[in-house]
């Protein structure tokens, strides 16, 4: 089996144009882990270093313990699946999934034998006769997971392999590689710009952009607890909601001013690390959102227009433009500035927009005016230059 280290990781190209950025991470022998993160942040190119098809140009990767930088590709004993299946077309399945068998020179009679075997675990044993061009996309991906999984490698490397695929098959294959993993018990690495596919395939998730490593966590925890306004806006969908804020201490209650209202935060040092006045960016998730009619008591609350209604059934999502044009919403310009490090000013979205997430059998009227209201248990509150969180971890 395989455990794998990146110890200090990068990647440089020509004199000066850095990919990856000093990686470090653990994957535990036997884990499911996915890297991932916006196009071009650098998530393809670790994992083809970890393969060994990709030059190394600083720190290391250690699989089982032995340090792999010199080592070629063919003697790592690792699989790779590929986004484009890179089957051979004029090969039948079943000669794609035992062609490396093939190359070792084992027995006929044994390659035969791991064939039917490895065919029988993906649901494919009537497809071996076929060529590439006789099967679906979903099919053509399933022979290319045979073709690694036959090997019995130490890892396997997966590089965007649903990425080609509807949404339908998209879905019963995520289900499909889960099972599998459970079923084999081997290290895997799936990369994906799909926050889906991370969530719901992996056991940790790395969160990469522009080379850097952001998080490294369960699931679970990069949801409740990320720890920039990256993650939190990368993870989750709608994203969360971003407004610019003024904090105030005061004994133990933390004062956030929201355009014209203020929301207090009592017992704020059990759930944040604050210990200074002034600007910062507040945070919520669209579930997490109250609302009600404009006839309810206005002190907590803030007034909003309903813009557009996504009736996604048995959800819906609300999204509202606030009257207090005070208010400063951050676009998806400004949350782009915090993947690349910090950011000191923000261009803000056109008006003060907020989305929400209600039953669609509780749905208000579009264009008509609503309450809001942002539970002051549920906030997420960040460095306004930085990025980072000042929430302690959390459990809800």
């Amino acid at each position: 089996m395989g455990s794998i280290v990146l110890n200090n990781l990068g990647k440089v190209y020509g004199e000066d144009t850095v990919a990856v950025h000093n990686v470090n991470l653990e994957i535990k022998d036997g884990e499911f882990v996915v890297f991932v993160g916006p196009s071009g942040c650098g998530k393809s190119t670790i994992l083809r270093m970890i393969a060994g098809l990709e030059h190394i140009s600083f720190g290391e990767v250690i699989i089982n313990d032995e340090v792999m930088n010199n080592v070629p590709a063919r003697d790592r004993d690792i699989a790779m699946v590929f986004q484009n299946y890179a089957l051979y077309p004029q090969m039948t399945a079943r000669q794609n999934i035992g062609f490396a068998l093939e190359m070792r020179k084992l027995p006929r009679e044994e390659i035969e034998k791991r064939v039917l075997e490895t065919a029988s675990t993906l649901n494919i044993s009537e497809l071996l006769d076929r060529k590439p061009k006789e099967l679906s996309g979903g099919q053509r991906q399933r022979v290319a997971m045979g073709r690694a999984i036959i090997r019995n490698a130490e890892a396997y490397l997966l590089d965007e392999p649903l990425s080609n695929l509807d949404a339908k098959l998209r879905s019963q294959l995520r289900e499909e590689l889960s099972k599998l993993h459970a079923r084999l018990g081997v290290t895997m690495i799936h990369v994906t710009h799909d926050q889906i596919e991370a969530m719901t395939l992996g056991q940790r998730v790395a969160v990469f952009s522009v080379g850097h490593l952001f998080q490294y966590d369960t699931p679970e925890t990069l949801y409740k607890s990320p720890n920039s306004i990256f993650v939190a806006g990368f993870i989750g969908s709608p994203t969360m909601n971003f407004f610019e804020a003024v904090s105030t201490r005061k004994a133990s209650e933390l004062s956030i001013s929201v355009g014209k209202r203020k929301i207090g935060i009592q017992n704020y040092q059990e759930r944040f690390n604050i210990n200074q006045d002034g600007k910062l960016l507040v945070g919520i998730r669209p579930e997490h959102i109250n609302w009600g009619n404009h006839s309810l008591e206005l002190e907590d609350g803030f007034l909003a227009n309903v813009e557009f209604i996504e009736n996604l059934e048995p959800e819906s999502y609300v999204t509202a433009i606030f009257d207090d044009k005070e208010i400063k919403t951050l676009s998806s310009d400004d949350l782009e500035k915090f993947s690349k490090g910090t950011s000191e000013t923000f261009s803000g979205t056109k008006d003060p927009v907020i989305t929400f997430r209600v039953s669609s059998e509780n749905l208000p009227q579009k264009n008509s005016s609503i309450l809001i209201s942002l539970p002051p248990e549920k906030l997420y509150l960040f460095n306004a230059n930085t990025g980072q969180s000042y929430g302690k971890e959390i459990k809800w």
